[in-house]
């Protein structure tokens, strides 16, 4: 009896070493962990060295396995990225839980049970070999991100039921060249596809009436279709519209064209709508257009100018951030609203003039725009936010205007080229390092009214002498800052 069992468990442990799990009775060779969930147990973990082929079993210390965890196998993935190749999950599974493989890198075969109803968020995120997934049509719960990064992935099915694409489910699926959507689909989320750089043809059925911000940039080779009498989308010139909205929601970047004008009647220009279009050179906005949206022509590298028509009333945050062609911009009076880095690292931009009707200058609105010589700000404004001309390196000279109250941190931080600039007497407040780095900067007059003075404000402004008048706010941060100063009479 004692050599019969010595040989059962030997063989046992071959077995194991191989991948091969054993069940005898109510007890497993192997090393998963689990918890209690209703209807069975779900696997968490592994305590060993994963195989190559990891099958789970369909019971575990004598309970159903109807699950697998959050981030069951990510801590593997993490450390052993490169282990598990294929991945058989039982019949018994109905969920898969958020992250659950999620880096698993060298995983290139899921087979996915038949009653699977819900694949959370993320779950085989970053599978960079997995080449093919069929999607069981008992799936009716789908989480955001789930296939992101899946870099080899060429093959999908669908489930017939799907209603929807969830935010950057197929994200970075850069060898994804087509994939049929179901009928069901009304609604794809944003970012769906962004990133599926070889993904070819794309239709909009009829059934889809919702579609998010940012759905196909860096689609390179994308060629978009709509059915025909579409009830909300329609595809001009291979540009995606929203009829309902009068808005263009996507020019996919792979698009050839160096110019563009936007067809009359359209209202706004969506978010990301542009962005990645590196062919683009020349962009002309028709009159009617209220709002352009956050990061609308974002990384445009190759924009060297565009339209803007007086009826323009909004840009959003970052909508020509990283647009490095572009020279000028001529903004419309009527502007009400320009959001926070609308210009960050425009490098070629060398003049702008800042419309009456703007009050506020955002955070980072031309940070890096290291050719950006002249600015014309309004009589208007009273703020002028963080690091706004920060690493202008070209900056000589700007003026102030009398109503301007505050200057915001690191403001002009690195702006190498001013040697002179004047505070306006109706100044209140400067910031944390709102000069810092300016080190041709030679004279400033600081206002008697400001009270407000953040650390740093002239630190490296080696040449700078500040002007103070006696017994002001300004005379005794210069003493306790150990910085030149002189007294107004």
């Amino acid at each position: 009896m004692k050599k019969k069992l010595t040989l059962f468990f030997a063989v046992a442990s071959l077995l194991m070493m191989a991948g091969v799990y054993i069940l005898t009775g109510n007890y497993f060779f192997h090393s998963f962990t689990v918890e209690n969930v209703p209807g069975g147990v779900a696997v968490t973990g592994y305590k060993d060295t994963l195989p190559e082929t990891l099958r789970i079993p369909s019971k575990l210390y004598g309970k159903k396995v109807v699950a697998i965890g959050s981030e069951a196998f990510r801590a593997h993935a993490l450390y052993h990225p490169y282990t598990v190749k294929e991945l058989i999950l039982p019949d018994t599974v109905t969920t898969i839980g958020r992250n659950a493989f999620d880096g698993c890198k060298n995983l290139k075969s899921v087979t996915l049970p038949k009653g699977l109803t819900t694949i959370e968020s993320a779950a085989f995120s970053d599978c960079e070999s997995l080449a093919s997934i069929v999607i069981p049509d008992s799936v009716t719960e789908i989480g955001t991100s789930v296939f992101s990064g899946c870099s080899s992935l060429k093959s999908v099915t669908l489930p017939k039921s799907m209603e929807k694409i969830p935010f950057a489910m197929f994200s970075g699926c850069s060898s994804l060249e087509e994939i049929a959507l179901p009928q069901s689909i009304h609604t794809i989320e944003d970012s769906a596809f962004s990133s599926c750089s070889h993904l070819k043809g794309l239709t909009i059925h009829s059934s889809i009436t919702a579609i998010g911000p940012n759905p196909f940039t860096r689609c390179y080779r994308l060629t978009l279709e709509a059915d025909e009498n579409h009830p909300v989308f329609e595809v001009i010139d291979g540009v995606l519209y929203n009829k309902q909205t009068a808005s263009l929601i996507s020019y996919p970047s792979g698009l050839e064209g160096a110019s563009f004008t936007a067809p009359e009647g359209v209202r706004s220009i969506g978010e990301w709508a542009f962005a990645d279009a590196n062919k683009l050179q020349q962009v002309i906005l028709p009159e009617g257009l209220e709002a352009i949206g956050t990061y609308a022509f974002y990384n445009c590298t190759a924009l060297q100018s565009i339209h803007l028509p007086g009826s323009l009333a909004a840009i959003d945050s970052c909508a020509f951030d990283s647009c490095k062609e572009l020279e000028s911009v001529q903004l419309p009076s009527g502007l009400q609203s320009l959001g926070n880095s609308a210009f960050t690292d425009c490098r070629n931009l060398k003049e702008i003039v800042i419309p009456e009707s703007i009050t506020i200058l955002g955070k980072n609105m031309f940070r890096g725009c290291t050719a950006l010589e002249t600015v014309t700000l309004p009589t208007s404004l009273t703020a002028i936010e963080e690091r706004a001309f920060a690493s202008c390196y070209a900056l000589r000279q700007i003026n102030l205007p009398a109503s301007l109250t505050a200057i915001g941190q690191y403001a002009f931080h690195d702006a190498g080229a001013l040697t002179e600039i004047a505070l306006p007497d109706g100044l209140k407040q400067l910031d944390q390092g709102a000069f810092w780095g300016c080190s041709k900067l030679k004279k400033i007059n600081l206002p008697a009214g400001v009270t407000t003075l953040g650390k740093n404000i002239f630190a490296e402004c080696n040449l700078l002498t500040v002007s103070v008048e006696e017994g002001s706010a300004g005379e005794d941060y210069c003493v306790a800052n150990k910085i030149q100063y002189t007294i107004r009479k």
